[in-house]
């Protein structure tokens, strides 16, 4: 039998031009300044709240997750925002992305003043709803509640000795 091929016709997708560039290895953006200053100001946009979640989830966790009225709980204290971050930052063990370990001045720029631009006690900002928006915190707290709904034995395996034993040496997956 002969070997024969088949030429296909040029695409006239209306993203042929996105197909082509990701199937020779490209991103789904053309390189352009543009493109560029808009993919860092997505990561910006991002960056600047996850730096306050991980500080506030700690902190909610580890001072006042079990306070029958945690009226004060989007408070954090001075010395989680001081904390440096585990994954940047001259001290970080990982480092796994560039920038300060401190927390984001903008942040705290943003905590200080609020959309207001005044300096008011934090909670008279926090009663006019000026704050971080903490919806994307609670989501993960309710979050760590989950587990026990859809399967009531992954929270016995995660009391039980073989997985406190695994997280001892560094071998247990959750």
């Amino acid at each position: 039998m002969a070997n024969t091929t088949t030429k296909l016709p040029p695409s006239t997708h209306i993203h042929a031009d996105v197909i082509h560039r990701l199937e020779a290895g490209g991103s789904m953006l053309p390189d352009t300044p543009e493109n560029l200053m808009q993919i860092i100001g997505i990561y910006k946009a991002y960056a600047v709240p996850m730096d306050f979640y991980w500080r506030d989830l700690l902190y909610i966790g580890e001072r006042v997750f079990l306070q029958p009225l945690p009226f004060f709980k989007y408070f954090i204290s001075q010395d989680y925002l001081d904390r440096q971050n585990t994954y940047s930052g001259d001290q970080s063990p990982l480092r796994i992305w560039r920038g300060v370990g401190e927390t984001h001045p903008e942040l705290l720029e943003f905590m200080a003043k609020g959309e207001g631009n005044r300096r008011w006690p934090r909670l008279f900002h926090h009663l006019g709803h000026d704050r971080v928006n903490m919806e994307f915190a609670e989501a993960c707290m309710r979050a760590m509640f989950w587990h026990t709904d859809i399967n009531p034995r992954f929270n016995e395996y995660l009391y039980s000795e073989p997985y406190k034993a695994a997280a001892e040496d560094g071998s247990a997956h959750v």
